[in-house]
This record gives C-alpha cells, sequence and structure tokens, in this order.
C-alpha cells in the first residue's frame, strides 16, 4: 500500500480533477491541500476515519457533472484519506511506544536504586507528576485485608502522610480495583456511587491495579481538582506502565527484604547450629516459627577441669584467650558431630543432640563428641 505525501497527493488530485471539465475546484479542508478555486456550487462531504479523526472535502463545479461524478470523487478522496489516517495513526503509536519504553528505561534505572516500599512510592509518584501531569496522586498498598496509602502528592511535592486513608478490599473505587483487577476511569466521581468524598472535591480519577501475575499488591491513585480534562484510555495505558514497574520493585523490595532476613536468622542460627542443621532449617522455613516441643534429646555438658585454680593463678587476659580457645575448640568439635550448642556458663558448654531434629544415632554422637573433646583439649594443653 503506497502512503502519498501532501504533494504526492496534491499532484494526483490535479491530474485527476483538474483534467475534468466540469470542476472548478477541490480541497481536503483543515489542511493546505487544495487545487483549482473552490466557488459555488459546491459540494461538501465528511468522512469518519478512526474514533476521532475525519476528513472533510470539499468540491466544486458545473452542477450537471458534479451530479454525475460526485460520488466516484469523493470515493477516490475517502481511499486516499484512509491512507492517510492509517499512516497517522501508525506514527501516534509509533511514538506511544518510544514514550511507554523511555519510561520504562527511566523508571528502570531510578528504581534500581529504591530498595524500600516507600522510596519505590516516592519515585512512581514523580515520575507520574512529570509524565501525566496530575494534580494529585497516591501510592496504596495491600496491608492484610486493607489498602493504605503510603506515599502521596498534592500540588506537584511528593509526602509521606503521617495517618494514612485505609480502605476495605472492595470498598471505594480503589478497593473495587484491587478486588477486580482491572483500571477504572471515573470522570464525574460525584455520579459514582462508590466515590468516598474528602476534603477535596475530585473532578476525575484514574485508579490502576498494582499486579503481578494475578495477585494485586495495591492501587495507584491519579485525580484532579480543577481541570475539566477527562481521563483518557491512552493515558489510563501509561498509568499501567507504571503501575507495572511498581509491582516488579515492591515484589524485588519484599524479595530483598527475606532474603535480609533469612541471612541475618542464619548468622544468628549458626552460632549454635550446625551448618548443616542451619541449611535445613532455612530450607525448609522452620526458624520462622520455632517453638517448643517435647521430644527425646541427649544432653552434654563438659567443662574445664580445675577451672577456679587456673583462674586463680593466670591474668584475665589469658584467661579470656583460654576460655575463647577453649570454647571455640569445644563449639567445633559438637558442631563437627552435628550437635547444637545451647548455651555457656563460665566456663562449662551445654550442647544437645536430637534438637531440632531427632536422629537414631544421637546418643551416641554425644558420646562421641565427648572423646573428641577430650582430645581436643590435650592439644590446646
Amino acid at each position: 500500500m503506497k502512503i502519498f505525501s501532501g504533494n504526492e497527493l496534491k499532484a494526483l488530485l490535479e491530474k485527476l480533477i483538474l483534467g475534468e471539465p466540469g470542476i472548478y475546484g477541490m480541497a481536503i479542508e483543515d489542511t493546505q491541500i487544495s487545487v483549482g478555486q473552490i466557488q459555488e456550487p459546491i459540494l461538501r462531504k465528511e468522512l469518519f476515519l478512526g474514533d476521532k479523526f475525519s476528513l472533510k472535502m470539499a468540491i466544486s463545479g458545473e452542477p450537471a457533472y458534479l451530479e454525475e461524478r460526485y460520488e466516484f470523487i469523493f470515493c477516490l478522496l475517502g481511499y486516499i484519506g484512509q491512507i492517510m489516517y492509517e499512516r497517522k495513526k501508525l506514527l501516534s503509536d509509533s511514538l506511544d511506544r518510544y514514550r511507554e519504553l523511555a519510561i520504562i528505561s527511566r523508571l528502570s534505572a531510578r528504581l534500581a536504586g529504591a530498595l524500600t516500599i516507600d522510596e519505590i512510592g516516592e519515585v512512581i509518584l514523580s515520575e507520574i507528576i512529570s509524565a501525566l501531569k496530575v494534580e494529585s496522586s497516591s501510592f496504596m498498598l495491600l496491608d492484610g485485608t486493607e489498602l493504605s496509602v503510603r506515599v502521596a502528592s498534592w500540588g506537584g511535592k511528593v509526602a509521606f502522610p503521617e495517618e494514612s486513608v485505609r480502605l476495605k478490599i472492595g470498598e471505594g473505587v480503589a478497593g473495587c480495583v484491587l478486588k477486580n483487577g482491572e483500571y477504572e476511569i471515573v470522570n464525574r466521581p460525584e455520579e459514582d456511587t462508590r466515590f468516598i468524598t474528602g476534603k477535596r472535591t475530585i473532578r476525575n480519577l484514574l485508579c490502576v491495579p498494582l499486579k503481578i501475575g494475578n495477585r494485586c499488591l495495591g492501587v495507584l491513585n491519579m485525580s484532579n481538582t480543577r481541570d475539566n480534562r477527562d481521563f483518557s484510555s491512552e493515558e489510563a495505558r501509561l498509568a499501567m506502565v507504571f503501575a507495572n514497574q511498581a509491582a516488579v520493585a515492591i515484589e524485588n523490595a519484599n524479595l530483598h527484604t527475606d532474603i535480609l532476613k533469612k541471612e541475618r536468622y542464619k548468622a544468628y542460627l549458626e552460632r549454635y547450629l550446625s551448618k548443616d542443621i542451619v541449611d535445613e532449617l532455612i530450607k525448609t522455613d522452620e526458624w520462622l516459627g520455632l517453638s517448643g516441643r517435647k521430644q527425646k534429646v541427649t544432653v552434654l555438658f563438659a567443662d574445664m577441669r580445675n577451672f577456679t585454680h587456673i583462674a586463680e593463678n593466670i591474668s584475665p587476659d589469658n584467661l579470656i584467650k583460654l576460655l575463647n580457645d577453649f570454647f571455640s575448640e569445644m563449639t567445633d568439635s559438637v558442631f563437627s558431630h552435628k550437635g547444637t550448642v545451647d548455651k555457656f556458663v563460665g566456663d562449662m558448654m551445654m550442647a544437645t543432640f536430637g534438637v531440632p531434629y531427632p536422629k537414631p544415632d544421637d546418643a551416641k554422637r554425644a558420646v562421641e563428641t565427648a572423646i573428641d573433646m577430650q582430645m581436643r583439649v590435650q592439644i590446646l594443653a
């Protein structure tokens, strides 16, 4: 399909129309494309191309000739106009895609350094203010069974509200968007029974869900109080770009928090448990909810012989070094036999076997640990 430029279209019209003896002139209104002279009598016709684009045409000439030929001429121009419309739409769609890619690129760069939910909300709202020119916006997250505002903006400034607005799932427009997982444009909020009035009069509202797969993490809200301009589907699509990027960033932030939490617990548990037991606890997530329970356990007590006499005859510095070396070797011995260090009391260590997972050879490994401890003490001495 050939796409005509303005000059090409004008040249074609001159060839097809001015060669007709009964035509005075022809013009595509609201453009600079015209040939001949437009004078009475005139026939006009408007062709609608797409949703919001129309082509208005005027042709003048001898009445009898126009009556005979105008349908053909208008059909020809309609065909050419359709080509022009498709070219314009293609260009518009390409620019939209480019704009979305530019936003995604910029957002990705900014969100890479945002590790907390509040930082993510601040980045998203500042970008929304810049791209959509909205008067106010809010970043709401699901907290249990309610939506709560984490970050909000008004008049181009981002803030963290001290008192958060809270909505139940399905309550208000935002609650319905969270429940249904689909964006909503409400250009007449006062006519929507779901709308919850606040301190400011809202003239239009756009709510988009923060979704990861089929899960909704929250909602982005955008509104204006003075602007009578209605939100469009194109703006909603752009808002979804922000929402999708925000949802991914939230998921990554939560994952990062979980990893840090596991690493802290792992470091803590490794002070008292062998690496094999710690790895098993972390893998099964049992460390998240360890609680007391009755089970058979083998307990080993080990202390340093004649410790009181030793402590009375060496300096405090040397005593601390002695205890550190002693407990380091004893702990290593317990861990090497898959035991658990329960506590240290003075020069005494208490170790258990069968915690948190009992095994048939717990008692045997406790005895083997005791023998290994005696051998290590001889080396220390």
